[in-house]
């Protein structure tokens, strides 16, 4: 029954979307329109909001939506005004570096903003037949405001509307995040020390614990911490679930990395400190990737992201699997070989007469791991084309390559044949492989990213015009604002529900307080 609906749900989803693209190759005002206004075929709900729900894929990828997020990305700004022939997304983004949260743009530069005469236009043509009203209902005109109010009532409004915009806060929260990942980078580098407990100096100053950069760069992920509680709380009465999109998964195996390295972190000794730098590494690469994030708004690089990930995990995934089985095969079968005379040596007297065999362990105990990064080590760079063999002689203490002898014929033919297996056979089969999958989803892929897209710009609406670690500021004055207004309707609360609620029912009652101001 479940995949009865599923089905039935996907046909809706492709017939609603033709149907909305079809109104909108007539008329684009009303396709849009429809969309945004109530429904009263649908209990008097806007459809963009149902499907919103439903989750139409085909839906929030068609052309209708696409132009709506167009509008919607850039609000009151002037798409059609280009100063110097550069987009108007350029001037907003040179706004956003070099004049970071400060709405001088919005004050200065009105030709940013949408005319407003199209709009007094409009509604002039609806009040161009005057009515007939009651005595009761006519009421004398109230004054005209003077020139100074209703400047400094623009200048709010052109600020507002520059703060609202979905595309201010997208590039407000790109830069924050570079100039995160260059902190990042730098205290990697330079300033990730151990613990000071023995009176040393960590940026100039003595009996710091740790250096100011670091404590940025932590003040800098509580931030990032509190945001994706903050939109875990609203994922629960949002449509578009916390845990159906994959970057959520990389944010949270970022911060159980963070959160793994900050506390191994203030333990010291030296191979706790080496665990918690390589956390910290980790942690630095799964952030630099998910940078790649802010490039699904844009169409030349959103759709490309898309074939990247759908190549790896169709096809380049299979192509591993294959590589690995010859790799460890190669590797394993020469490293064999060539370790054979360091640990047998064969003793033959003068006239060579064959004595004795002696091996280099009494034990045999040749194991340990540094034997498998030998192993990966020596057919690893036979993929990329390296024929010569190199490795450690341990009689001579030098990197030589295969000796002149049964094992190292055996070898170098072992090296030829891998090497024409991954690089002629292997690498051509996955251009080959490639060339499929991007054949077969490149019609997709456009799909794929306006949906992504969809989600990205709703998203980006609903943020917060404050950054992270700036957030921080908002979220415990908004936290403060609704315990307070908690309490003070306490009272109606307990009223309707319990008269007297044990101490969980409270906190269930203000978690619950707190979804509804939400929504």
């Amino acid at each position: 029954m479940f995949y009865l609906f599923t089905g039935e749900s996907r046909e809706f989803d492709k017939y609603s979307k033709g149907i909305i693209d079809q109104c909108f190759a007539e008329d684009r005002r009303l396709a849009i329109g429809i969309i945004e206004n109530n429904a009263v075929a649908f209990y008097n709900y806007k459809p963009l909001k149902i499907a919103k729900r439903a989750d139409c894929k085909a839906f929030l990828a068609s052309d209708t939506i696409d132009e709506y997020l167009s509008h919607r990305w850039y609000d009151e700004f002037d798409r059609q005004y280009q100063p110097l022939n550069m987009h108007i997304s350029v001037w907003v983004f040179l706004a956003s570096v070099f004049l970071p949260l400060l709405p001088i743009v919005a004050v200065l530069w009105p030709p940013i903003y949408k005319k407003s005469s199209t709009k007094s236009k409009e509604t002039n043509k609806l009040v161009q037949y005057p009515m007939i009203l009651p005595n009761e209902l006519i009421s004398t005109p109230e004054k005209t405001p003077d020139k100074l109010c209703s400047k400094l009532s623009e200048v709010g409004k052109r600020i507002k509307d520059f703060y609202d915009a979905p595309v201010v806060k997208f590039y407000y929260h790109f830069i924050f995040f570079f100039s995160f990942l260059v902190l990042f980078s730098y205290v990697l580098l330079v300033d990730y020390l151990p613990l000071n407990l023995y009176g040393d100096k960590r940026s100039g100053i003595r009996n710091l614990p740790i250096s100011i950069s670091e404590i940025v760069l932590h003040i800098y992920m509580l931030s990032f911490i509190i945001d994706e509680l903050y939109q875990f709380i609203k994922s629960k009465i949002r449509p578009h679930g916390y845990f159906l999109n994959s970057w959520n998964w990389m944010d949270l195996a970022g911060i159980i990395c963070y959160i793994s390295a900050f506390i191994t972190r203030f333990i010291v000794g030296e191979n706790v400190f080496a665990a918690s730098k390589i956390l910290m590494s980790i942690d630095f690469i799964i952030w630099c990737i998910r940078i790649l994030y802010f490039c699904t708004v844009f169409e030349l690089l959103g759709p490309k992201l898309v074939m990247i990930y759908r190549m790896m995990r169709d096809t380049f995934l299979i192509f591993v699997c294959f590589i690995l089985v010859f790799l460890f095969a190669f590797s394993i079968a020469s490293w064999s070989l060539l370790n054979t005379n360091n640990h047998i040596t064969w003793l033959y007297t003068v006239n060579g007469s064959f004595i004795d065999a002696t091996v280099s362990s009494e034990d045999g105990k040749w194991w340990n791991w540094h034997l498998l990064r030998d192993l990966f080590n020596w057919g690893i760079w036979k993929v990329f084309g390296q024929v010569a063999e190199p490795y450690k002689n341990n009689a001579t203490d030098m990197d030589a390559v295969s000796e002149n002898d049964v094992y190292g014929t055996f070898v170098f033919l072992y090296a030829t044949v891998f090497v024409v297996l991954s690089n002629i056979l292997l690498l051509n089969v996955l251009i080959a492989m490639f060339n499929q999958t991007i054949g077969e989803v490149i019609n997709k892929s456009k799909t794929v990213w306006r949906y992504q897209r969809f989600w990205l710009v709703d998203e980006c609406s609903k943020k917060i015009i404050l950054p992270p670690p700036l957030s921080i500021v908002y979220h415990l004055v908004s936290f403060i604002t609704n315990l307070v207004s908690f309490i003070t309707n306490l009272p109606s609360l307990l009223k309707r529900n319990n008269p007297v609620p044990d101490k969980p029912g409270i906190v269930r009652h203000f978690y619950n307080f707190l979804l509804v101001r939400e929504i």
